[in-house]
């Protein structure tokens, strides 16, 4: 499938849509993004994801920052392909392909913290952006993904999806080829 370019983001867009007596509110921040698996920079946006905090993993820096150090939130994740939770905390739905994807952040704070997790997540990327990755923060990102990836290929329903995605977005030695 041909990869769509993204249409050019000016400023920033805000959307609020309230409930009332919410003691949670759920953040996102994204913006779509023109590199996907057959772009030959996937793996070092795929590792930098990681090191900046993957969904439902410890691992990363928005992780410890917000929910370890502080306990500020419960979710934090960052995303780099379409992500659909399934009854598992850190695997997605798959066999959805995708044209084009985005980059995405879901932090979910109590209410009241929500300006103050604002402010730590722009920070982080901003940091990110600025100090760049040491090389230990991207061997323990790059031993960690080749771990949890033999475990999900162990499990036979995610082969099976993992498959399916190799064709669907047209990288067929994408299993092969990870680590």
């Amino acid at each position: 499938l041909p990869v769509l370019s993204n249409p050019a983001v000016i400023g920033r867009n805000v959307y609020l849509i309230e409930r009332e007596n919410r003691a949670q509110i759920q953040l996102w921040f994204g913006r779509p993004i023109d590199i996907g698996r057959r772009d030959p920079d996937f793996m070092s946006l795929y590792l930098a994801n990681t090191i900046l905090g993957r969904h439902g993993e410890s691992i990363g820096r928005l992780y410890r920052v917000i929910h370890t150090q502080r306990d500020l939130a419960g979710t934090v994740g960052l995303y780099i392909e379409h992500f659909e939770q399934n009854d598992s905390a850190s695997i997605m739905w798959l066999g959805q392909p995708r044209r084009q994807q985005y980059f995405s952040i879901r932090v979910d704070p109590r209410s009241i913290n929500g300006n103050f997790v604002i402010h730590i997540v722009l920070k982080e990327l901003s940091d990110l952006v600025a100090d760049g990755i040491t090389q230990d923060q991207l061997n323990t990102a790059r031993n960690f993904e080749i771990n949890r990836f033999s475990v999900e290929t162990g499990i036979p329903e995610r082969l099976l999806n993992l498959r399916m995605e190799e064709i669907t977005s047209g990288t067929p030695t994408f299993i092969d080829s990870f680590a």
